[in-house]
């Protein structure tokens, strides 16, 4: 068993220092409102466009069936959806605003340690047991995939209704409405795609792979005690590894100092094997606010896919 830092390299203890965005206050927050209604706020006028004119025809092709074309403003109905959506929209940002801290938060890289354990014998382990026991103000949770996706919630606004060049009267001004009606309808102006879990879930398998771990119990918010299990750890292959994001309990603490106990244990093997690993972290605070204000503006939020950070966990595999 042996104990490395993000790069790789093996370390006999843990020192870092970390990062926290701090809760937005009410002040900030209507500070970044205020602004977010001045970058963008909805729209109210739908005039023709400055190179648009009533015309004959639309190049020449429909000519003999429309007629003349003229410019049709949205309808009434589009732009009421319109406003319901600006306001849902609107709703929405306040609600990721205040947990914005959280999503910079998950971004920041943090405290990580990787543990690898091998098994170099001549024979498997049987009913293997691996233990993560934190000890003095630190706890463990899963190095769990981030995906930096919407920019924390922060998404851009819904588009305004568009009017059209409709011809003027007639059944031909049907058809072009009722185009018109669903390109501005909640089906073609939705938030997007359905949210993707955040990491696979473990449970729901009734057959088990015999050389794979398994938590015992599995823990679904950070903890101080972790342990997996093992049926058969078999010898003289690649090491098995675990990757850890290391954790203060308090958040009130500027500085702890911890330990890491890890134990392993089998039905062959003589007596655990046991690993210590002292841990120091210090925080250091800082405002969520200048992040935040820049992530409302309109150049940020108009990206339709940010760039995705992903941290792959063998652990979050089974």
């Amino acid at each position: 068993m042996q104990a490395k830092d993000p790069s790789g390299g093996f370390i006999e203890r843990l020192d870092v220092e970390v990062t926290q965005y701090e809760t937005l206050t009410a002040d900030e927050l209507a500070t970044i409102k205020a602004e977010l209604d001045r970058l963008h706020p909805p729209k109210r006028d739908f005039p023709e466009p400055e190179t648009g004119k009533s015309r004959k025809g639309v190049g020449g092709a429909y000519q003999g069936v429309f007629g003349r074309v003229v410019w049709s403003p949205p309808s009434d109905i589009d732009v009421s959806h319109y406003n319901t959506r600006h306001e849902r929209w609107r709703e929405g940002i306040e609600k990721s605003l205040r947990s914005y801290h959280t999503y910079l938060n998950n971004k920041e890289a943090k405290a990580h340690v990787h543990f690898e354990l091998i098994n170099s014998g001549s024979t498997p382990a049987d009913d293997l047991a691996i233990s993560f026991v934190c000890k003095s103000g630190v706890c463990l949770d899963l190095v769990r995939e981030f995906r930096e996706e919407n920019n924390g919630g922060l998404t851009s606004p819904p588009k305004p209704p568009s009017g059209v060049y409709a011809p003027e009267g007639g059944m031909g001004a049907s058809i072009f409405d009722a185009v018109r009606s669903i390109g501005n309808s909640d089906a073609f102006q939705g938030s997007g795609l359905p949210a993707i879990p955040l990491y696979k879930s473990l449970a729901g398998s009734s057959t088990r792979d015999p050389y794979g771990f398994y938590f015992h119990p599995r823990h679904d918010e950070p903890s101080a005690e972790w342990e997996l299990r093992c049926e058969q750890f078999r010898h003289q292959l690649d090491p098995e590894n675990f990757d850890w994001r290391v954790l203060m309990e308090s958040d009130g603490s500027e500085m702890v100092r911890g330990v890491i106990r890890v134990r392993v244990s089998a039905a062959n093997i003589p007596s655990p094997v046991t690993l210590n690993v002292p841990v120091q972290i210090r925080r250091r605070r800082v405002s969520t606010l200048d992040e935040a204000m820049a992530a409302i503006d309109p150049t940020v939020l108009a990206m339709k896919s940010p760039p995705r950070e992903r941290f792959r966990n063998p652990l979050l595999g089974q």
